[in-house]
C-alpha cells in the first residue's frame, strides 16, 4: 500500500466525492495516481491525479456536472488536477489505442481555468497510466487497482515512450517543456532496463547512477528539488533524447 500525504489525500477524496456525486453507483473505482503517491509531490508544479473507472459511457450531461466540480475542488485546494474518466471495459482489457472516456484539466495560475481536453478519443499514454496505477496507484474508491486494469506489455508502454520521444524531437523546441522532456525520457530508460515505473526525480537520480556526465539531468533535478534557475540548453535535451531514443531500439 502506497503512503499518501494527508492534505494530498484530502484533495484526492474531494475529487472522488466529485465522481461519485455526479455518476452515483456507475462509479466502479477511483485511484489518485501519479506524484501524490510516489513521494515526489512539488507544490505549484505537480499536479493531483485521478483515474475514474466508471461501469460503462458517461452522458454529456455528466461531463458538464463533473467539470463544474471538478473546477471547484481545484480551486478549493489551490492545485492543479488531471481528473480522467474510463470505462470498466476499456481498463479491464487495455487495447493498443485505448479510449479515453473523458478527460478534465483544472489549471490555476496567472488564468485559472477548467476544460475538458478529451472526449470519447483514443489516448496512446493512458496505456502508461494504467500501467502506473497498477504499480502505484491508491484505490480511494473500489477495490485494488490491480483487480480493476488489465496488465499492459511492457512492449505497449515503451511504444508509447519512443513515440512521444520522437514527436518532441520532430517540433521547435520549447524552453518550458524541457524539465518534463528530461524527466519522461529518464523514466522512460528506467522502464525499459528495469520494467517498473518511477517518480520524475527518482528516475532522473537512476539516470545518474548510470551515467553522472548526465549534466542536463542533474540539472533538471536541482531544477525540480532545489529551485534552480540553471537553464536547460536545448543541445543538451534533443542529444539525451535521442540517446534513449537508441536504447529502444
Amino acid at each position: 500500500m502506497q503512503c499518501v500525504e494527508r492534505d494530498l489525500r484530502r484533495v484526492g477524496d474531494r475529487l472522488a466525492e466529485c465522481a461519485t456525486s455526479v455518476l452515483g453507483t456507475a462509479v466502479v473505482g477511483v485511484i489518485l495516481h501519479g506524484s501524490a503517491t510516489t513521494d515526489d509531490f512539488v507544490p505549484r508544479q505537480s499536479d493531483i491525479d485521478v483515474l475514474v473507472i466508471a461501469d460503462g459511457p458517461i452522458e454529456d450531461s455528466s461531463a458538464a456536472a463533473l467539470l463544474e466540480r471538478v473546477a471547484g475542488a481545484a480551486r478549493e485546494a489551490t492545485m492543479n488536477v488531471d481528473f480522467r474518466v474510463v470505462t470498466r471495459a476499456s481498463a479491464a482489457a487495455p487495447e493498443r489505442s485505448p479510449e479515453l472516456e473523458l478527460g478534465i484539466a483544472a489549471r490555476l495560475g496567472r488564468h485559472p481555468e477548467a476544460r475538458v481536453e478529451t472526449r470519447r478519443l483514443p489516448e496512446r499514454d493512458l496505456l502508461v497510466e494504467y500501467s502506473v496505477c497498477r504499480q502505484h496507484g491508491v484505490a480511494l474508491v473500489g477495490p485494488d487497482p490491480v483487480k480493476l486494469i488489465g496488465e499492459v506489455p511492457t512492449e505497449w508502454l515503451l511504444g508509447v515512450g519512443a513515440a512521444q520521444l520522437h514527436d518532441w524531437q520532430a517540433l521547435d523546441f520549447e524552453p518550458r517543456y524541457g524539465d518534463l522532456m528530461v524527466f519522461t525520457a529518464c523514466r522512460i530508460w528506467l522502464l525499459a532496463t528495469e520494467g517498473r515505473h518511477s517518480s520524475k526525480t527518482a528516475a532522473a537520480r537512476w539516470a545518474l547512477t548510470r551515467n553522472p556526465d548526465l549534466d542536463v539531468v542533474r540539472a533538471a533535478v536541482e531544477r525540480r528539488t532545489q529551485h534552480s534557475d540553471v537553464e536547460l540548453r536545448e543541445e543538451q535535451v534533443r542529444l539525451f533524447l535521442a540517446a534513449v531514443l537508441e536504447q529502444l531500439i
